[in-house]
Order: C-alpha cells, then structure tokens, then sequence
C-alpha cells in the first residue's frame, strides 16, 4: 500500500468494480481488510472477468485476514498460523556485568530485561552481582515454519549471588496462557512491596516519554 492508498484505491487499480468495494465495506468486520498502513502488502485473486474472488492480508508473521467469495457475497475470516513453542535451557558465569553474561549465554534482550525485572525484588543488579555469580534459565522460544520469531516466556530460573551462597531461584505460574507471576521454591511471590533499588527500576510514566532506564541494559527501552 502506497501513501493515501486505500482498498478501494488498490481494487479499482484491478479494474474491480465499485460495487465490490462498497459491499466489502459493508461487512460486518469490514475494518480488518480496509485498516491498512502504507507498506502493507495484499495478495489479490480475481477471475477473467475482473471479479474479485479473494484478498489475502498478512497482518503480521502469525496472522492473516482473508476475504473470500460466497455465494450471497464476502466473508472475511481469520487465519492464525501455528507458532512451534521450544523449551531452551542455558547458563553463563559473570565475568564483567550480569547483561553481558546473559548476551554470552545466548538470551536475547528481551529475556534479559524479562530475567532482570523478575529477581528486582530480591537482587539488586548495580550492587550485589560479582565476578564468579551464575545464572541458569530455563526459557521459550517461538519459530514459524523453521524460522525464529523471538524469546517467550522465561519458565524457571536461577541466579547466585554472594559466591554462590546465595541462590536465588524463579518459577512462573500461569492461567491458562496469562502469565500470574513468578514464586521462588518455597511457593513465594518474588514480587514484593518494594524493589531492591527502586530508584533504578522506576518506570517513567510521563506522557512526555513513553520509555523506562533499565539498569542492567543500560539504556532507555519503550514499555
């Protein structure tokens, strides 16, 4: 899609009738085929007549909106594609700063970010991670058709502190797909009434900036 396309535009490109522009938006759910943003791209079918038979619209990598014809007309329906959940597990040694160590170990930044706001409760990561502390992380990943979509959720983890005296250990609990929030081994929230350094892991809620400061990144990542 082009700036100041619309659908109407696109199909009277093909040489498809106004009519079918108009019935399409007066579907139901018309808003799912007719929403579209400059550099979205649509798969168009229409036979030898200039009669459009379907619109496929790829939302995004899991999801596609699909115009089919009928016999009383059109119907738009939803195509999710099945997304391969895979359990990974990896570890790393804190050499210089616990961000790195996690890169080192193969997580993304999202994860490390996800890992530092679960133990924020119990870890503060400026003061209390030392040379020779470890980590273990137990996360998903998502792949579509082979190829790597992104990090999930981290299921378990484990962080030593203290040369190792300390451990401090995370399990997450769902409903259903929700996530309810991660609990240590003896069935305790981590999540408590105060952070370890609340200074450095304050939101910014300002409606000047939409950002927050992560101190184990080390930079300003949107919410």
């Amino acid at each position: 899609m082009r700036k100041n396309d619309s659908l109407s535009t696109a199909l009277d490109r093909l040489n498809i009738s106004a009519a079918t522009s108009y019935a399409i938006s007066r579907l139901k759910n018309s808003r799912k085929m007719t929403h579209l943003r400059v550099g979205d791209e649509l798969k168009i079918w229409v036979d030898k007549n200039d009669q459009l038979q379907r619109i496929l619209y790829p939302k995004t990598s899991t999801l596609s909106y699909e115009l089919v014809k009928t016999d009383t007309g059109f119907r738009i329906q939803e195509k999710v594609a099945k997304v391969e959940i895979r359990t990974e597990t990896t570890m790393g040694v804190i050499e210089g700063s616990f961000y790195l160590a996690a890169k080192r170990a193969g997580l993304s930044a999202k994860s490390i970010m996800n890992l530092a706001d679960i133990f924020a409760w119990d870890i503060d990561f400026s003061r209390e991670t030392r040379k020779g502390d470890t980590l273990k992380v137990i996360y998903e990943t998502r792949y579509l058709n082979g190829k790597y979509l992104g990090d999930g959720d981290i299921l378990a983890a484990q962080i030593t502190t203290n040369k190792g005296r300390e451990k401090h250990n995370a399990f997450i609990v769902r409903n259903g797909d929700k996530v309810v929030g991660y609990y240590n081994e003896k069935g305790k929230n981590l999540k408590k009434a105060f952070l370890r350094s609340p200074v450095d892991y304050v939101r910014i809620t300002s409606r000047f900036s939409p950002k927050r400061f992560h101190p184990v990144l080390k930079k300003w990542r949107s919410h």
